[in-house]
C-alpha cells in the first residue's frame, strides 16, 4: 500500500477535499464520507473511491497492528492512503470527535423512475416513501433512515428536499443512505404517473385525513409527506390522533408511525431490486 502524508493547508489533495465539502455533491459530483459505519456501509454498496485517508493517529495503531480499517477500504484509491496529520484531518470533519477515516467518492448514480419494470415491482408489493420540502437536513436522514428500518424502498424525494450525500444528512441516516435506491424528480406528475403504473397507493399525512386506526392503510403503497396539491391527488389521507396539546408532529415523527403501521400489517417483507 503506497502512503502519502499531507500537513499542510496548502497541499492540493487538502484544498481539493475542502472544495468538495463546502460545494456539495450537486455541484461537484462527489461526497466525503466520515468514520468507520459510514465508510464501511459505502465501500459494501459498491461505491466508487477516489481518495482514502485516515488521520495520523489511526495510521500509527494500523502499525502496531491495533487497529484495522473496513473490509474493502480502498487503500489503492488515487494517490494511495493519505495520511493527514491530526488537526488537519480533524478540520475537514463536521464530527465534534472524528473517528479518524474518512473517503472522497463519487456520488451514486442518479436513477430515473422510468428505468423500473413495472411487472417485477407490482408483483413484489413494494413499499416506498414519498418526501417532498424536507429541507432539514437531520429530518430528511431520519426520514431515510426509517425506511430502511421499515423496508420501505425506494425513496423519491421530490422538489425542495436537502442534499441525500450532505455530509448531515449521511450522519443521521446513518449508512441507510447506502442500503436505499434514492429518486430524484422535480416533476409531481412523473412521480403519480410512476406510482399508478406500479400500481402503488399514495398515501398522504394530513391532519384533516382519516384518523388511525380508522384507516384502513394498504400493506404496499407509497406514504409521503406533501404538498397541498399532491394531497388532492392521494388515494387515501390519513391523520395521526394527537390526544395531547401538540398541534402537530414533524415529517419524520409522522412518518415513523405511518410506516410501522403499514409494515406491521405486511405478513412478507417487501422485496426491490
Amino acid at each position: 500500500m503506497r502512503v502519502r502524508f499531507v500537513s499542510s493547508r496548502d497541499n492540493p489533495v487538502f484544498r481539493e477535499i475542502g472544495s468538495v465539502i463546502r460545494s456539495g455533491e450537486g455541484k461537484t459530483g462527489q461526497v466525503f464520507l466520515e468514520g468507520f459505519r459510514l465508510v464501511g456501509d459505502a465501500v459494501r454498496s459498491g461505491i466508487e473511491p477516489l481518495r482514502a485517508l485516515v488521520a495520523r493517529r489511526v495510521f500509527e495503531r494500523m502499525e502496531a497492528g491495533s487497529q484495522d480499517l473496513p473490509a474493502g477500504f480502498p487503500g489503492d484509491a488515487s494517490g494511495g492512503l493519505l495520511v493527514f496529520e491530526d488537526a488537519l484531518f480533524d478540520s475537514l470533519c463536521g464530527t465534534e470527535t472524528p473517528q479518524g477515516i474518512a473517503m472522497l467518492a463519487r456520488s451514486p448514480a442518479g436513477k430515473r423512475l422510468a428505468d423500473l419494470d413495472p411487472v417485477s415491482v407490482s408483483s413484489a408489493g413494494i413499499r416506498c416513501l414519498v418526501l417532498e420540502s424536507i429541507q432539514d437536513p437531520g429530518n430528511l436522514g431520519t426520514l431515510i433512515r426509517l425506511a430502511d428500518a421499515f423496508g420501505f424502498n425506494p425513496v423519491i424525494l421530490l422538489t425542495g428536499c436537502a442534499d441525500p450525500y450532505s455530509q448531515k444528512v449521511l450522519r443521521s441516516a446513518m449508512g441507510s443512505v447506502f442500503h436505499l435506491t434514492l429518486f430524484r424528480s422535480q416533476s409531481w406528475p412523473d412521480v403519480l404517473e410512476w406510482l399508478s403504473v406500479h400500481r402503488l397507493p399514495l398515501v398522504a399525512g394530513d391532519l384533516a385525513g382519516i384518523p388511525l386506526p380508522e384507516a384502513s392503510l394498504p400493506v404496499s403503497g407509497a406514504p409521503a409527506f406533501v404538498s397541498d396539491e399532491a394531497r388532492k391527488a392521494s388515494d387515501l389521507r390519513v391523520a395521526i390522533p394527537m390526544p395531547g396539546h401538540a398541534e402537530s408532529l414533524n415529517a419524520a415523527m409522522a412518518a415513523a408511525i405511518l410506516a410501522y403501521t403499514m409494515s406491521a400489517a405486511s405478513k412478507d417483507p417487501p422485496h426491490f431490486g
